[in-house]
């Protein structure tokens, strides 16, 4: 399987950032959720144990996690991490994405 997301070297500072303080990750989670006023929302979350049905790939020594049920949705995504003046926040280019809300933060596939 070729990689299903690409991650930014900011981002993935920002992931090491997050492993740090939480002692017991043993890597990131990249998914998404039903949430939002357009259908799904992007989150990142630590990994204290895998599951099951999780695609792992490794990238400057960070495991990352994805659920394989969520690839298809996400395939293509290049993850990364901005900061603009006091807004910090994980940017997400999703060439799936068939809407977007107003705000930016939900889409629709």
């Amino acid at each position: 399987m070729n990689r299903p997301i690409t991650i930014s070297s900011n981002a993935l500072n920002q992931f090491k950032n997050i492993l740090l303080d939480c002692k017991n990750a043993i890597g990131i989670r990249v998914g998404i959720k039903k949430a939002g006023c357009t259908g799904y929302m992007f989150f990142i979350d630590p990994v204290v144990a895998p599951q099951h049905n999780d695609y792992k790939l490794i990238e400057s020594e960070i495991n990352i996690f994805i659920n394989k049920d969520v690839i298809s949705l996400i395939s293509g995504t290049e993850v990364d991490y901005q900061i603009q003046g006091f807004s910090k926040k994980f940017v997400y280019n999703n060439p799936n994405v068939k809407m977007m809300c107003g705000c930016g933060d939900s889409f629709n596939i």
